[in-house]
C-alpha cells in the first residue's frame, strides 16, 4: 500500500527531494516523503532504509561533494573489516542452523544480508556527504547516522580537540579532532528520525585547522 502510495504521488516526493537536496540523501528523501503527505516518523524512517540501501547499490559510482572530508580515522576500513566479518559469520552461522532449522538459517541469512548493505551505505554516506559549508549554514551529515544545519552565526567558536568533553555531543567517527561550541542548542537528527539536542558537537575532521579557518 505504501510503496503504491509513492508511486502515485512520485512527482510530490521528487520535487520535495529536489527542494532539499543540501540536506544530503536522508534529509532530502524525508523532506520528499513528507511531501507525499507520509507521517512525518514514517518518513524519517523509511527515508533511512531507502538510503542506505540506496547508497550502498549507487554509491561506488558516485563522486564525493565538495566539503571537509573524515576519511582520516579510518572509518572506511574498518567498516570493510567489518563487512568481510559478517560474511565469514554468516556463512558459519547459516550451515549450522541449516542443520537445525532450515527457515530460521534463512531468515538469519537475509538479516546478515541487510546488515551488510546498511554497513555498505552508512561506508558511502561517509565519502559522499563531507561537513559541508553552504548559504551560510554548517551542513554535518555522519554517514545514515546524523545530521544537523548549524547556521554560522549561531557558532560561538571551533577548536581542535582529541577527545570528547563531559556533556558534548559525540558526532565524531573513532576520535574527535574538533568541537564545535554554539550560541544555544541546535536540533541533531538521528537514526530514523530520533533526534536530540546539544549546545556542543565534536567531529572528525581531517583538515581541522582548514576546517577553523
Amino acid at each position: 500500500v505504501t510503496v503504491g502510495w509513492l508511486l502515485v504521488r512520485i512527482r510530490r516526493v521528487v520535487r520535495g527531494a529536489r527542494a532539499a537536496r543540501d540536506a544530503g540523501p536522508i534529509g532530502a528523501l524525508e523532506a520528499g516523503l513528507a511531501a507525499a503527505r507520509i507521517p512525518a516518523r514514517v518518513a524519517a524512517i523509511f527515508a533511512s532504509e531507502i538510503a542506505a540501501v540506496g547508497l550502498a547499490l549507487t554509491g561506488w559510482f558516485r563522486r564525493p561533494r565538495a566539503g571537509f572530508a573524515m576519511r582520516s580515522t579510518g572509518w572506511l576500513l574498518y567498516a570493510g573489516v567489518f563487512g568481510f566479518l559478517i560474511v565469514v559469520e554468516t556463512a558459519a552461522a547459516h550451515i549450522a542452523l541449516a542443520m537445525w532449522k532450515p527457515m530460521i538459517a534463512w531468515i538469519s541469512t537475509i538479516s546478515s544480508a541487510y546488515a551488510l548493505i546498511w554497513l555498505a551505505g552508512d561506508a558511502q554516506a561517509i565519502r559522499l556527504y563531507p561537513v559541508a559549508i553552504t548559504d551560510g549554514t554548517l551542513r554535518v551529515t555522519i554517514g545514515i547516522r546524523w545530521r544537523a544545519a548549524i547556521r554560522l552565526a549561531d557558532i560561538a567558536s571551533v577548536t581542535e580537540t582529541t577527545d570528547v568533553p563531559a556533556g558534548a555531543l559525540s558526532l565524531a567517527l573513532v576520535a574527535p579532532t574538533v568541537l564545535v561550541t554554539l550560541r544555544a542548542p541546535v536540533e541533531v537528527v538521528g537514526l530514523l528520525g530520533r533526534r536530540r539536542r546539544a549546545d556542543r558537537i565534536a567531529l572528525t575532521i581531517d583538515d581541522p585547522r582548514g576546517f577553523i579557518a
